[in-house]
């Protein structure tokens, strides 16, 4: 027979009251783990990146007023209302169906600030990618300095409250970067480059160009685990992945977002100003960042190899190991991206947006600025000081230049309570010329949709002698006969028209409201004209 032995249950210890663990140093219940205390310098980068961006303050932008107007009557039309009367895709830099959209959804839950926090929420997100792709090139401390440099630089801070396509699109851009540094590793990832940098070209066009540093540097990460030709191989499945993809969302927005992208992007007309101008202007914004870029790639690319014995003992990162060939291109393409937005526009010889778009570039430079100041800060205090006090000037800097790039529109709150009693009791079909009308349909709302706006771009205006007029003779025509019910002229982006203008209006009938208004350059005035013996 068998016998049946009794196994006495032991019971387990109990825990000491509060949770602390037998044997456990007293006061360890209080303290972080050592991956929690690595992000308190993260979180004390992105309280200051959104302490800065809350700080920045002006009336809409004219991008802004754009975007987010034309939102608003997309939506309008979706549900039976009144739709766009143009096609936004031919102009915009960006898909009409997406940010559009979505900053309108912000705007009417908020009003201009809920859709500038959007933004916000967005660079914040950028950062944190940013931090996680550097920690798998280079370590937790270059992560930190990197992720500083990111947050507190001028065009980053700008765009951080900014609600305009460009916030979306570097977030999504920085997201298709840590999927690519993975990519190397793991192919399948290559899946979630794709999608993720595709969806930010879709936000704004200007993120075509920034895919090939995601790419080349998925390639440079898959060397050490395939070689460098199939690490090419690699590269080039990925870019056509992402050509393939960028189609299929062509064809689906049709032709108008050809356009759109064409004259926006890829074949964007020239303007007037120097090379000087652009590489003085580059300098300011990306320059001290390129520095610290361009040197620590130097660096990172003459350092003695780790031998194996370290790199096993230490946590090693990707870059642990790599010969001096991949770590050369890597430093290369990461600095390099600097420089995209201030080449291009010097081809183009524009300044036009190159305080938003030379943050995109530095998304990657700051990876490689980052591992240089950790070389140079070291784990020693003393060393660790001086690069904090770095860091914190330039994020001076940055507030400074974001705070300028803020300062550089008119603010138009005063104008805007004239401009709405002026109009108040014009009739529908009522013609407005303004100089860029975006602002003033923006705060107008459903109250100026009644109205037909005129820019001071181009016009073309038939006479009562039955003349076709362009350009100036049809605006001076044009308020001869009377035909603008309101004029608004604040000799911002067509001066030269706008003195013309001026002196044809104080003949034909109109009657001139002077409107105070500032803007970083100091004070100025807005000129309303309305049109003598109608009654408002």
């Amino acid at each position: 027979m068998s016998e049946t032995v009794l196994i006495p249950r032991i019971k387990p210890d109990r825990p000491p009251p509060g949770g602390q663990e037998a044997g456990a140093p007293p006061g360890r219940r209080f303290q972080l783990s050592a991956r929690s205390r690595g992000r308190v310098p993260l979180a004390i980068v992105l309280a200051a990146q959104a302490g800065i961006a809350l700080s920045l303050t002006n009336t809409a932008f004219v991008d802004e007023a754009c975007y987010l107007f034309a939102g608003h009557t997309e939506w309008a039309g979706m549900f039976g209302g009144t739709g766009p009367n143009m096609d936004y895709a031919t102009f915009f830099s960006g898909s009409p169906y997406l940010y559009p959209l979505i900053g309108a959804m912000a705007n009417a839950a908020g009003g201009l600030q809920a859709a500038r926090a959007l933004s916000m929420v967005c660079m914040l997100g950028a950062t944190i990618m940013l931090y996680r792709t550097t920690v798998l090139l280079f370590g937790r401390r270059a992560a930190i300095w990197a992720s500083s440099l990111f947050a507190l630089c001028g065009p980053v801070l700008f765009m951080s409250h900014l609600a305009t396509f460009d916030a979306p699109a570097v977030f999504l851009l920085a997201s298709g970067f840590y999927y690519g540094v993975r990519s190397g590793g793991n192919k399948v990832y290559m899946l979630e480059t794709t999608a993720l940098t595709t969806l930010a070209v879709a936000f704004k066009y200007t993120a075509l160009v920034y895919a090939i540093p995601v790419v080349l540097v998925a390639a440079i990460c898959a060397i050490p685990h395939v070689g460098w030709r199939w690490a090419a191989a690699r590269g080039t499945v990925l870019g056509t992945l992402m050509f393939l993809a960028g189609f299929a969302l062509l064809c689906l927005a049709g032709p108008s977002s050809v356009t759109g992208l064409m004259s926006t992007t890829l074949a964007r007309a020239a303007a007037t100003n120097t090379v000087g101008q652009v590489a003085q202007r580059s300098a300011v914004y990306v320059g001290f960042l390129l520095f610290f870029a361009l040197f620590g790639s130097v660096w990172f690319t003459l350092r003695r190899r780790p031998s194996t014995n370290q790199v096993q003992v230490s946590k090693a990162t990707l870059t642990d190991g790599w010969g001096w060939k991949p770590r050369m291109v890597l430093g290369a393409v990461l600095t390099g991206a600097a420089l995209i937005a201030p080449l291009g526009d010097m081809r183009l010889h524009t300044l036009t947006s190159l305080e938003k778009h030379a943050g995109y570039g530095l998304l990657f430079a700051a990876a490689m600025g980052g591992w240089l100041i950790d070389k140079l800060a070291g784990v020693r205090w003393y060393r660790i000081a001086p690069a904090v006090a770095l860091v914190a000037a330039l994020g001076v800097f940055g507030a400074n230049q974001a705070h300028e790039f803020f300062g550089e529109w008119l603010t138009s709150t005063t104008y805007m309570h004239k401009l709405e009693a002026a109009t108040a009791d014009d009739p529908a079909g009522t013609h407005i010329l303004a100089e860029d009308p975006w602002v003033e349909r923006y705060y107008l709302g459903s109250a100026g949709e009644r109205f037909v706006w005129n820019d001071t771009y181009y016009m073309t205006f038939t006479s009562a002698e039955g003349k076709t007029l362009t350009g100036t003779d049809a605006y001076q025509a044009a308020i001869s006969e009377r035909y603008f019910g309101v004029v608004v002229i604040d000799y911002d982006a067509t001066p030269q028209l706008d003195l013309t203008l001026d002196q044809t209006l104080q003949t034909s009938g109109y009657q001139r409201l002077s409107v105070p208004s500032r803007s970083r350059y100091g004070s100025t005035e807005v000129e309303i004209w309305t049109l003598i013996g109608v009654r408002r």
